[in-house]
């Protein structure tokens, strides 16, 4: 019966240990996992270089293809054997429009132009001047630009970002919901 109780025990604790390093090594593992997910989140939104958008508040176009956000058309990605087709469509439109895509996945159109709010004292003219900008709007706690070439608009931005005199920059991007 002793032999009986002490190999119980064994196992019993055994078990315990082996239970005990299983749950250590979960836990383990998904804290790295946490962890890779946060570092490669952003809180940014991105724009979508490859995407298609056009003013179409009279709904004109039918291409099933095309996907409605408000007044606009688009297409997320276009493929290469679209963009003869498109290029007749986006002639008829003088400004070049793209997607942001945010965080939340919501998509809103952009033309290329940014926001920017200041710190204080900040001399807006001299601000623009050194980035080949111009402005669109004073909004007296900032300015918003205008548009800047898709290739460039990323590089710019991030670049204002890092601007000791700036509080905040972002992609300038038209109300969606709001017939224009």
């Amino acid at each position: 019966m002793a032999i009986k109780i002490l190999s119980f025990l064994i196992i019993f604790f055994t078990a315990n240990l082996y239970a005990v390093k299983t749950v250590e090594v979960l836990f383990i593992e998904q804290n790295t996992q946490t962890e890779s997910k946060e570092n490669n989140f952003s809180n940014e939104p991105i724009l979508l270089k490859d995407s298609f958008v056009i003013l179409d508040k009279d709904d004109l176009y039918k291409d099933p293809s095309l996907k409605s956000l408000g007044p606009y058309k688009y297409i997320l990605e276009v493929k290469e054997t679209r963009k003869a087709n498109i290029s007749n469509l986006s002639e008829e439109k003088t400004i070049p429009l793209k997607l942001i895509k945010f965080p939340n996945s919501e998509y809103r159109v952009t033309d290329g132009s940014i926001i920017v709010a200041f710190k204080e004292d900040v001399d807006k003219q001299t601000f623009a001047s050194d980035y080949g900008l111009e402005s669109k709007s004073d909004f007296g706690f900032g300015v918003a630009y205008k548009a800047i070439s898709f290739e460039n608009v990323e590089k710019v931005l991030s670049e204002i970002k890092n601007d000791s005199r700036v509080k905040y920059a972002e992609y300038d991007y038209f109300q969606t919901n709001i017939p224009h």
